[in-house]
């Protein structure tokens, strides 16, 4: 017996009714930075991280790319060389931890630390 299945279709992302929300700010700030030519760094940037560290209370803010970068920089900053980290997590993770010195070890719930005597 064949059985009809219905599926429900589901937009996998819809941003078209945010931005018409927002369209008037989204493209002011759009063409505030093409318009200034500074596409990394410059005004707008300098502005959200006033504005971020004010949102956080916090006295600094620095914009990055992404999510690695973030956590890289982090690293750095903590001037962490080693790192624990769970088996489940991202590659960013592993990825992050990776650059410029700090050398990642997967461990599992044991708390064993894979490939040594953890």
């Amino acid at each position: 017996m064949i059985v009809a299945a219905r599926f429900m279709k589901i937009p996998f992302l819809e941003l078209k009714p945010t931005y018409d929300e927002l369209r008037d700010e989204l493209d002011s700030a759009y063409h505030r930075v093409m318009d200034s030519g500074w596409y990394l760094l410059g005004n707008e940037i300098e502005s959200f991280e006033a504005g971020f560290a004010k949102y956080c209370e916090a006295k600094h803010c620095v914009a990055v790319g992404n999510g690695l970068d973030a956590l890289h920089l982090t690293l750095r900053a903590y001037d962490i060389l080693n790192n624990v980290i769970t088996v489940y997590t991202g590659t960013a993770s592993l990825s992050g931890t990776g650059q410029g010195g700090p050398l990642p070890h997967a461990t599992g719930q044991s708390g064993r630390v894979r490939g040594s005597d953890r």
